[in-house]
């Protein structure tokens, strides 16, 4: 979708529900239409990120648990309503 199909920066914008400004800019910064790529513009974005976190499921009892409850073909539902009591996942109170 896009630039490589001849979309004008309107037509990317109306698509997306952004404002053509937005999309303008996105592209300028970019390199302009001849050398955006938006997988390129994604890990930009990614390596720039203010505090990259670790993924919670990267190793230990949690990525067990999941991946155990996985296989007995537990629904992500039912998964995170199990864990939701764990204190990794609980939500932490700012004092």
């Amino acid at each position: 979708m896009g630039l490589a199909q001849g979309l004008s920066l309107t037509a990317i914008a109306g698509r997306l529900g952004r404002a053509v400004s937005t999309i303008s800019r996105e592209v300028a910064r970019a390199g302009g239409r001849e050398k955006y790529s938006a997988w390129g513009a994604h890990e930009h974005a990614r390596a720039q990120a203010r505090r990259p976190k670790p993924f919670k499921l990267a190793t230990g009892l949690l990525l067990q648990e999941v991946a155990t409850n996985l296989e007995q073909l537990w629904s992500p539902q039912e998964i995170s309503a199990r864990l939701y009591g764990w204190s990794i996942l609980a939500p932490r109170r700012c004092t």
